[in-house]
């Protein structure tokens, strides 16, 4: 909603702090999170989905959720190789008895003493969890959006206030560029030879912080789209998408397909503030949606 719908905007100094404080039993540790991975009963679902092993060939090392699981892990610790660091005895030992209460003991049984190494891990992540990546999403935005309505978020029983919506009614969305993990190009702009070392190929340079204040990063961009409720570890992510080029149309067009997609499963209502047809591209690009 424009700031000036219903007049003159206030200056930022004079509007109201929003800002929640975190309270004590709000906080929650790594090992806290780690935990919470580890016992998400989605990824379980979600290993089902992937192929089984092959008959033929070297065998699997490990079960397939395995994989999914450090992958959750990623986003506690930030990368690959500190998620498998933390995979100590101990922790390890943790894995298998998650692994045991959500799949089974025949699954639990399968996993070796010790954890994969981080070539194990980049092996199974390009042959068994990218070419499963379409089906994998499906299934995380269907789950995302049951636990949303589960959570009491898009409420349709209760009245609407459309100049103060409440915070738990509305689709947040956004883009990010998270740092690429190396500044080489995969390619020699000068002689043209492939460089051996690891690149990022879908890495860019992208400006973020607006018009008036933007700075210059490089890496790949994402799209996001979340509930939020009041509360802190409330937010639901309910889909993520990879812009694959830097403009500002493309971002658009995976927002207007991710709409058109929630929109029927938690019941979003579109609102059009009437902005002008050749002004339109002009405020996407400087609004956050």
């Amino acid at each position: 909603m424009p700031d000036d719908i219903f007049g003159d905007a206030l200056p930022q100094s004079d509007r109201p702090s929003r800002k929640r404080q975190l309270a004590d039993k709000d906080q929650r540790s790594r090992d806290d999170r780690i935990d919470d991975c580890l016992n998400y009963p989605l990824i379980y679902e979600l290993a089902e989905l992937l192929p089984p092993p092959s008959a033929v060939g070297c065998p699997r090392g490990y079960p397939s959720v395995t994989y999914l699981l450090i992958a959750a892990m990623m986003t506690v610790t930030g990368s690959k190789r500190s998620a498998l660091g933390t995979l100590s005895p101990k922790q390890w030992r943790s894995v298998r008895s998650a692994v045991r209460r959500h799949a089974g003991r025949r699954a639990a049984i399968l996993l070796p003493a010790e954890a994969p190494s981080r070539h194990q891990y980049l092996y199974a992540e390009n042959k068994l969890l990218a070419p499963s990546l379409d089906l994998l999403h499906e299934r995380f935005e269907e789950y995302a959006v049951q636990q949303a309505l589960a959570q009491g978020l898009f409420p349709i029983d209760v009245p609407r206030n459309w100049a103060r919506p409440e915070r738990r009614r509305l689709l947040a969305v956004d883009a990010t560029v998270p740092k690429a993990p190396s500044k080489a190009e995969p390619v020699d702009t000068t002689t043209g030879e492939i460089r051996p070392r690891r690149v990022d190929p879908a890495a860019r340079l992208y400006y973020e912080n607006g018009e008036d204040k933007k700075t210059v990063v490089r890496g790949t961009k994402v799209f996001f789209a979340s509930a939020r409720d009041d509360g802190y570890w409330q937010r639901v992510i309910l889909t993520v998408q990879h812009i694959a080029d830097r403009e500002y149309e493309d971002e658009a067009a995976i927002a207007v397909r991710s709409f058109a997609r929630l929109q029927a499963q938690v019941g979003l209502r579109v609102v059009d503030w009437g902005v002008p047809k050749g002004e339109a591209s002009a405020r996407r690009s400087r609004d956050r949606p």
